[in-house]
């Protein structure tokens, strides 16, 4: 293959440079290049020499155009998909933007905004740095392909359907730039500000354009498709059939020919003149006991080491000992803590101890802790045993020299500073940022609801207390179940019922944890609802005692008359059947629980001997007992209680009997008002 160099001086400003320069290997600059395969989608990153390692092995794009930002983000153009590809510095590749239809062309603006080139849509898409956003920027078009900015900010298109070349200022006004072209692809400015555009089908020609003419200055390279300067000015230019030339002031050369259909061409916008971190270290938070990694990403062009340091905040990494004398001079030196963090050995000094002349050694370090102290000179005139303060750690992390540091099981332990110094091959150093590390702690209870029993209707409460990273959240539960609106560290219960008695917990929350208290058990008193308040019983007919009780768990009952317990009288009700006059007196009755107790207090049970209703007329009416005898007295002088005198003696054979007087003379007014009673017949 030939390569034709005209008019170089408008290309590198080198006088006599005209002529055919033969394909040859020069050197290459030492910025990194990068290229896009057209057909895999693959991107690789070159050497110095022109060797390539895969950078990303497939993408979802169908390679195009590329374009970095000023951080080291690489956008890859798709013709195939309706978004384009972004790629960290550390090669993670992610899907960006949506909605075009064959997007060839990329460029990235000063803001970090992506210009998508939307070829068969006519449109030209503006994206915001995130990707949160897109924006129709120009509409209209042929066929715009690949796009690129100058250094004041406008944006140039190829268009490769009508050959013209646009400019759009950042408003998004158009004009025509140049034309003439047949199938204008790749676009590139040099330092000058002159733009040079590839032209596919126009037997592989390259043009430069500057503020006063258009002309060819590369022909020769068929199917040329990619164009990128470097920082020194070379150009290099993407050739579909397989390779990339490169074009200096010394003529054309193949830059590299292990490449299969190279599209894409552009150059890491930061200088590789050792480790360069490109994702550093930002301060972080830590869950207790949870695990957590920090990381930094670095690119170098030589091999790097990492070694990670901690200077921690509670000094639990200072290395302690203690000095032993004999005749006053220390003799030995017994380590009782080495302490972590060593990189390096510490300063040892002897303080206090008397001594005329103090004794001096050295530490040694042995995998981040002091192993041992040998004292070199042992001093003179020690009286008492001098303090050995050994010198604080550097913060070396002994086995740390990944890129990534894995905090386990993170405590208090872990409060400090971090940092990581990367080195490469060549000798060169860079230092991470200093983080600081916060333990973020899920809730611990610090001291559980407790219980209580009350009476029913009583008020009472429920608190917890719990310690953790704000803010806390509460969540108040009784058997299980959620109460509605109960969360609070307190929760109130205003009238205790059987239904608001039970197991009580809580669960106290934030975004790291939760935990539950133990349970906090609320019973109800044994509590009077229906209290027993005496009764009155007919001599012989039955008579049902009762009380109305609740309370938590099992209830218990125990009737007593006149003081003493009734055996057998257990449970809510007690009857008396048949009752008789023994049976009058005083009933009370103990209800109590595993929980408490409560008496309802002693009332009297009456019996009467008949249930006796009087007419107008002299008659008696008797309810009583069937079987049961009862004597009817009258007399005319209540006044005197020997006055009585039987009327009759009756035993009933049904539950209501009447008994008239006929001795009585109702009709005359002179006759003596007579009283009757009732009372047990034998």
């Amino acid at each position: 293959m030939k390569a034709t160099v005209y008019g170089r001086r408008c290309l590198f400003d080198v006088a006599a440079c005209a002529g055919v320069v033969l394909l040859t290997a020069t050197s290459a600059s030492a910025q990194t290049l990068y290229e896009s395969e057209q057909y895999s989608g693959a991107i690789n990153e070159f050497n110095s020499a022109g060797t390539p390692t895969n950078f990303v092995p497939s993408t979802e794009s169908y390679g195009e155009e590329l374009a970095f930002d000023s951080s080291g983000d690489l956008f890859v153009g798709n013709t195939r998909g309706p978004s384009i590809t972004k790629i960290t510095p550390n090669g993670t590749a992610s899907s960006f933007g949506s909605g075009f239809d064959s997007a060839n062309g990329v460029a990235v603006n000063s803001a970090g905004n992506v210009f998508v080139a939307s070829t068969a849509n006519g449109e030209i898409i503006e994206v915001s740095s995130n990707g949160s956003s897109e924006t129709v920027f120009a509409s209209g078009l042929n066929t715009p392909y690949y796009l690129t900015f100058n250094s004041a900010g406008d944006l140039f298109e190829s268009d490769w359907g009508s050959g013209n070349i646009y400019e759009f200022t950042p408003g998004g006004t158009k004009t025509l730039y140049a034309s003439g072209f047949q199938k204008p692809t790749g676009l590139a400015f040099n330092s000058a500000g002159d733009l040079f555009v590839s032209d596919y089908s126009n037997g592989g020609t390259v043009s430069e354009i500057t503020s006063t003419n258009t002309s060819i200055v590369i022909t020769g390279i068929n199917d040329t498709q990619g164009l990128a300067f470097n920082d020194a000015g070379d150009l290099f230019i993407a050739v579909a059939g397989g390779s990339i030339e490169e074009i200096t002031p010394a003529g054309a050369s193949v830059f590299s020919t292990q490449v299969q259909s190279p599209i894409g061409l552009a150059f890491w916008p930061i200088p590789k003149t050792g480790p360069v971190i490109i994702q550093n270290l930002t301060n972080n938070y830590a869950v207790y006991g949870q695990n957590l990694t920090l990381s930094l990403s670095v690119t170098d062009a030589a091999p790097v080491s990492y070694q990670w340091y901690f200077n921690s905040s509670n000094d639990l990494g200072q290395a302690g000992a203690y000095a032993e004398t004999f005749s006053g001079f220390v003799y030995g030196v017994v380590v009782t803590n080495g302490g972590f963090g060593y990189g390096i050995a510490p300063n040892v000094s002897f303080v206090g101890g008397g001594a005329s002349i103090e004794a001096e050694g050295y530490a040694t370090v042995s995998n981040g802790v002091v192993a041992g102290i040998t004292a070199t000179n042992g001093g003179y005139g020690y009286t008492n045993l001098p303090a050995v303060v050994i010198g604080p750690p550097n913060g070396f992390i002994y086995g740390q020299t990944n890129s990534t540091l894995v905090i386990s099981n993170a405590s208090a332990s872990n409060l400090g500073n971090y940092f990581v110094v990367v080195s490469d091959t060549n000798g060169n150093t860079v230092i991470s940022s200093v983080v600081s590390l916060t333990i973020l702690y899920p809730p611990s209870i610090t001291n559980n609801p407790v219980g209580f029993s009350a009476s029913l209707g009583a008020s009472g409460g429920l608190g917890v207390s719990a310690s953790g990273t704000p803010p806390l959240s509460y969540q108040w539960i009784l058997d299980d179940t959620n109460i509605t609106d109960a969360t609070n560290s307190t929760y109130e219960i205003p009238s205790l019922a059987l239904t608001n008695a039970g197991s009580y917990t809580v669960e106290v929350s934030n975004p790291y944890g939760s935990e539950y208290s133990s349970p906090a058990n609320v019973f109800v008193l044994p509590s009077l609802v229906s209290p027993f308040t005496g009764a009155l019983g007919i001599w012989g007919q039955d008579v049902d005692l009762n009380v109305g009780a609740v309370g938590s768990g099992m209830l218990n009952y125990q009737w007593y008359f006149d003081g003493q317990p009734i055996s057998g009288a257990n449970s809510n009700s007690y009857d008396l059947n048949s009752i008789q006059f023994t049976n009058a007196g005083l009933y009370s009755v103990v209800i109590t629980s595993a929980y408490g107790s409560v008496t309802n207090a002693a009332y009297q049970v009456v019996v009467n001997p008949s249930n006796v209703s009087l007419a107008l007329r002299p008659d008696v009416i008797i309810q009583g007992t069937v079987g049961y005898s009862y004597i009817i007295e009258s007399t005319t002088n209540l006044g005197s209680s020997s006055s009585w005198m039987v009327e009759t003696n009756v035993t009933l054979t049904t539950p209501t009997y009447e008994w008239i007087d006929y001795n009585v003379d109702t009709s005359k007014s002179t006759t003596p008002q007579k009283f009757y009673q009732v009372l047990p017949g034998q």
